[in-house]
């Protein structure tokens, strides 16, 4: 366990970022292997209220929430952050997209499923 107290505003908003991919990288780690869509069952029961169906992509989910919204293929994964912006990644059609700069590495194999 790693303890990780922010002595500024510019560190609690380093951290707030870090949350937010976090939130989003554990849904996406919940969705299929082979890309063949998402099962937001076992996740739901993992994380309960936390965890809520979006109306479409570009809606968000209530603050300390993590969204979904999905309609096969396609999806969308949305947080707020304490300050109350959008962060998210979405694969719509064919293309794929996010806001999260913490899941953006080049040097990594994709992260989509």
């Amino acid at each position: 366990m790693r303890l990780v107290v922010a002595l500024t505003d510019a560190g609690r908003a380093h951290v707030d970022e870090i949350i937010a991919t976090w939130d989003l990288l554990t849904i996406l780690g919940g969705m299929t292997d082979d890309g063949g869509g998402a099962d937001f069952g076992p996740l739901q029961l993992a994380l309960g209220d936390r965890l809520v169906a979006l109306p479409d992509a570009s809606a968000s989910p209530p603050p300390g929430a993590i969204g979904y919204w999905y309609a096969a293929p396609d999806f969308a994964l949305v947080v707020l952050t304490a300050r109350g912006e959008r962060r998210f990644m979405s694969r719509i059609g064919d293309v794929t997209s996010t806001n999260a700069v913490g899941l953006v590495d080049l040097r990594a194999p994709s992260l989509l499923p």
